[in-house]
């Protein structure tokens, strides 16, 4: 885990497919490989996010919605500061993270990452 305070870089396994115009969306589709660098803190003894960062755009999170086990990684359901919806998935024993799941706030249309379209 992260731990109070830290941050740690993944990569983003796939491009966003089906999202709306925002400068961030293309950014993601122009780049698909970009590291986000996650940082986290501990509230009540539970780790939550406190800011994405994806290349040179920093989304202060809003709003930490849900969080979950998985057989070898941890999810994060948040919302950022800008009001998209974010699901990022931590691998714990590689300290790795990736984007998993982008949903544009106005349009409300899920864009999902599949990390299967690019591990040809």
């Amino acid at each position: 885990m992260g731990g109070a305070g830290s941050a740690s870089s993944g990569r983003i396994k796939a491009a966003c497919i089906g999202v709306g115009e925002s400068s961030f969306t293309q950014t993601m589709e122009s780049t698909p490989h970009a590291s986000p660098s996650v940082e986290t803190y501990v509230d009540q003894g539970v780790e939550k996010l406190r800011r994405i960062r994806f290349d040179s755009r920093q989304i202060e999170i809003a709003e930490n919605i849900d969080q979950w086990h998985g057989a070898d990684y941890r999810y994060f359901k948040v919302r950022g500061s800008d009001g998209n919806l974010y699901m990022l998935r931590h691998n714990e024993i590689r300290a790795d993270w990736e984007l998993t799941m982008y949903e544009h706030a106005i349009k409300g249309t899920p864009a999902i990452v599949d990390a299967a379209a690019n591990q040809k």
